[in-house]
């Protein structure tokens, strides 16, 4: 038996002192992503907000031929918006693919998925400029190169391969199941994300029929969500400060900023925002009425989705610190599923209910979803307390 197995097994504070300095280090180390120069996560942050814009445009840009692919295949949109298939079977493996694939980031690390699902014309950049951000991947990979980090290393190592697979299939369907902030937010930014898909389908719908615009200046119309979200990603930067100051008040863990502290505009987004949008989109819906005055209710919509999901995201990150991965995979299933399925009844809601009811509807689901925001501003900090899965999460 080695000289430093019989310190640890008969040693037992010993292993605890060599463990709290390796931990101490690990924190001070230039390679920690925590420690690194500004310049470089702006850097590594610039570029991955460029994927994911190239990603959304994606997303939405299949809607645009859909018109044009039903005729070329004789498919005729009479009775159910059947054009609109290639969008759904888009949004469902996008569904189904971040449901493996983000659990697995959290043990093999960020850099590979990029690299893996990016476009290849932008390989050699995202390379070049990514680097690994997650933690533990970087601290394993300096352990084999300084032996004083290989015990703190020990500590965050993953499991074997086949246990990871199990998991990463198994844990995100578990959180979304068994655990409610999981679930009633996934339900939220579901509800918002499949919103940006309906509105492909009732502007065209609401416009063509109210003011008798065509199809492309029907589609310019939804730049009124571009602008709304615009807003929305900028009002969400002062959140950030105010999330950052309440760890001075934070009881519990102080000096750690306080996961509800992300809500606050959150919830006056989805009242004013989607909620107000919805009504004043729906009821401004008139051929009396300037189209402009339905089209700022649009941008109200983008503005209250943007906060929405934007929040959902770092909410559900803060509280599940070390499962972020499964946890944002299971909200990412629902915003997508949403996406794929919930478009094909919106030519239906909207013929049949009217464009102010159909509207109003959507307005009513969001007052109801905002409720579960506002139960976490109040009551947030109890129900972590009860939450296995966020218990075991914190990284020590």
């Amino acid at each position: 038996m080695s000289h430093n197995s019989l310190v640890s097994s008969s040693d037992p504070a010993r292993s605890d002192d060599l463990l709290e300095a390796a931990q101490k280090r690990w924190d001070d180390h230039p390679v920690n992503p925590l420690n690194w120069p500004a310049s470089k996560k702006w850097r590594i942050a610039l570029t991955l907000s460029l994927v994911t814009l190239l990603v959304g445009i994606n997303a939405t840009a299949v809607t645009t031929p859909s018109l044009i692919i039903a005729e070329r295949f004789h498919v005729s949109d009479v009775g159910f918006p059947n054009s609109y298939w290639p969008v759904t079977v888009w949004n469902t493996g996008a569904a189904l693919g971040p449901l493996v694939g983000l659990p697995l980031l959290e043990n093999f690390g960020i850099r590979t998925g990029y690299v893996l699902i990016i476009y290849c014309a932008l390989l050699p950049f995202v390379v070049a400029v990514v680097k690994e951000t997650r933690g533990p991947i970087i601290l394993s990979s300096h352990a084999k190169k300084d032996h004083s980090l290989a015990k703190a290393a020990n500590e965050m190592a993953h499991p074997p391969l086949s246990k990871l697979m199990y998991e990463a299939v198994t844990r995100p369907v578990h959180l979304l199941c068994t655990e409610p902030v999981v679930f009633f937010l996934t339900l939220w930014a579901a509800f918002c994300f499949g919103l940006v898909f309906i509105m492909t389908q009732s502007v065209a719908q609401v416009y063509s029929t109210t003011y008798d615009f065509s199809d492309p200046a029907s589609g310019l119309v939804q730049v009124a969500l571009f602008v709304g979200e615009t807003f929305g990603f900028f009002a969400c930067l002062p959140q950030n400060g105010y999330y950052q100051r309440s760890a001075a008040r934070n009881p519990v863990e102080p000096g750690v900023p306080i996961p509800e502290a992300r809500l606050p505009l959150s919830v006056l987004a989805s009242l004013l925002g989607l909620a107000g949008g919805l009504f004043w989109y729906g009821w401004g819906s008139f051929p009396h009425v300037h189209w402009i005055l339905p089209t700022i209710g649009l941008a109200f919509v983008g503005f209250g989705i943007m906060v929405v999901i934007t929040t959902v995201d770092m909410y559900i990150t803060d509280a599940y610190t070390k499962y972020a991965g499964s946890a944002i995979a299971a909200v990412a299933f629902g915003e997508n599923l949403f996406a794929a399925w919930l478009p094909l009844a919106a030519k239906a809601m909207y013929t049949n209910l009217g464009f102010q009811w159909a509207s109003s509807l959507l307005g009513f689901l969001a007052l109801t979803l905002t409720l579960a925001p506002i139960l976490l501003v109040w009551k947030g900090e109890s129900i972590r307390k009860k939450s296995r899965f966020i218990s075991e999460a914190k990284y020590s």
